[in-house]
């Protein structure tokens, strides 16, 4: 690499998102397990709320044994241009965005409910509810305050919240507010700036294919008003402004000029590509059979 360029560690390192490929070079695997192979990993910045490394060289060791598997690249500038031109896309440029990078299901919580709507005599239904509603409450916030101290001990940079769903079937651990923009720390010029287009649970589930799953479940929602971005240094906080679906036809109008911009490529082994993670958006397309990609993170003196 360019002598100005160091390797430095994954931002999601804490988290053991990437292992390692090779720990004295610093190579981290790229998202190719089998479980995997069949999701579309969209477009996005490898950045979470204000960590990101400037720079990222993907190297291919093993093209997909069978078919697939190529590597995408778009242009942030150029997708921001067509978003901020579009009447529809450009909604979201209106509106801050929180992105849920987990989920824990809680079906207690569900039985629970459906314990307390079952019918029953009054008198003893009063009571009963009483107890049940309690428990629930009481089992919401212990778990809540768990989880809670978990993320504030082991992972603290992440600054990561939490909020239930509206019927506490999920407690959702959200990234802080995020604008859909940022502007290069460098040249200054803005780039659209998102995972939404690899995050979005109806993107994935758009695209027919296996949506991350498990703990995995990624979704991006409206949070709030642009200026609601002037709170997000407040951490850890309690509550937060409700977050918002963001419309169907929003998304499927980024899915298509996403789709516009995107640049295929088959890597060959002993390919690398380095872009600038700032302003250079990235995925993977599907595949078949087994893929063995890696990325290093580098930086430099001036970030």
């Amino acid at each position: 690499f360019h002598p100005l360029l160091q390797p430095c560690e994954d931002s999601l390192a804490s988290i053991g998102v990437r292992s390692l490929l090779s720990v004295s070079d610093g190579v981290y695997r790229a998202v190719d397990s089998e479980s995997l192979s069949n999701t579309f990993i969209g477009l996005h910045n490898d950045a979470t709320y204000k960590l990101a490394p400037p720079f990222a060289a993907f190297c291919c060791f093993q093209q997909a044994t069978e078919a697939g598997g190529e590597f995408l690249l778009a242009d942030g500038r150029e997708i921001l241009r067509q978003v901020s031109s579009d009447p529809i896309a450009s909604r979201l440029l209106e509106k801050s965005l929180r992105v849920r990078v987990a989920g824990l299901p809680t079906p207690f919580l569900q039985k629970l409910d459906q314990v307390d709507s079952t019918p029953s005599q009054s008198d003893t239904r009063s009571s009963s509810s009483f107890v049940i509603e309690y428990v629930r409450d009481a089992t919401s916030v212990l778990v809540k305050q768990f989880v809670g101290w978990g993320l504030r001990t082991f992972i603290p940079l992440l600054q990561l919240e939490l909020a239930w769903t509206s019927d506490r079937s999920m407690l959702q651990i959200m990234e802080p507010l995020k604008s859909p923009t940022n502007c290069h720390p460098q040249s200054g010029i803005p780039t659209f700036f998102s995972g939404l287009h690899s995050q979005s649970e109806y993107l994935q589930a758009q695209r027919a294919a296996s949506a991350f799953s498990g703990v995995a479940m990624t979704d991006v929602f409206y949070g709030g008003d642009l200026s609601s971005l002037s709170t997000r240094d407040n951490w850890p906080t309690t509550e937060y402004t409700i977050i918002e679906p963001i419309e169907a036809e929003v998304l499927d109008r980024i899915e298509e000029i996403m789709n516009d911009h995107t640049v295929r490529i088959l890597m060959n082994p002993g390919d690398v590509v380095l872009l600038d993670s700032y302003q250079v958006l990235h995925g993977r397309d599907r595949f078949q059979g087994t893929r063995e990609h890696g990325v290093i993170w580098l930086t430099n003196d001036y970030y």
